[in-house]
């Protein structure tokens, strides 16, 4: 009993010394810095760009009622267009439609650096060719008078940019950037 009666006694006191170390781990609530690290991070996405329309993007010619009906975007996705990435990135497509045919495309949105090696990989792939651009970088038809339908992309500071011609996309990126 004796034995007993130490190996309790022995116990409490473990236990009893035990407790002065309960609260040092409060002293890792410097563990808590972590959530203001994390804090910092949440800047980031405020520093996305601001929503853009249609109707800045393309700017005074735009013509709302040109845009074709939300089943073409369902149509142009299930083929698999890679235009309904500037709608999956959280940025805009602005196609104008003629009738039954769509004249005109143009599109916006911010782009991963990773998504954007992706798309670069893709348009080289396709056989346009890409390289420096007064704003950045732009893909087209190696010869855009013989290919009247071939669009132009462009990359900007991590934003992407489409349009039916060169000259369209040039007008478009300068009513988004500031």
């Amino acid at each position: 009993m004796r034995l007993g009666a130490a190996a309790l006694a022995l116990a409490f006191l473990l236990a009893g010394c035990s407790t002065p170390d309960v609260p040092q781990p409060t002293a890792t609530p410097t563990a808590t810095a972590s959530p203001t690290a994390a804090a910092t991070t949440s800047p980031t996405p405020s520093a996305e760009p601001a929503a853009v329309t249609c109707e800045q993007l393309v700017g005074p010619g735009f013509d709302p009622t040109l845009l074709p009906p939300q089943d073409y975007f369902d149509k142009i996705r299930s083929e698999g267009s890679p235009l309904v990435l500037f709608l999956d990135y959280g940025g805009v497509l602005c196609p104008q439609s003629s009738g039954d045919e769509i004249g005109a495309f143009y599109g916006y949105s911010p782009i991963s650096a990773a998504d954007q090696a992706t798309q670069e990989a893709r348009l080289s792939s396709e056989g346009l060719v890409g390289g420096p651009w007064d704003y950045g970088i732009l893909y087209q038809a190696p010869d855009p008078s013989n290919e009247p339908y071939a669009l132009a992309w462009a990359f900007v500071d991590g934003t992407w940019f489409v349009a039916s011609t060169s000259e369209s996309l040039r007008s478009i990126v300068a009513n988004v950037q500031p």
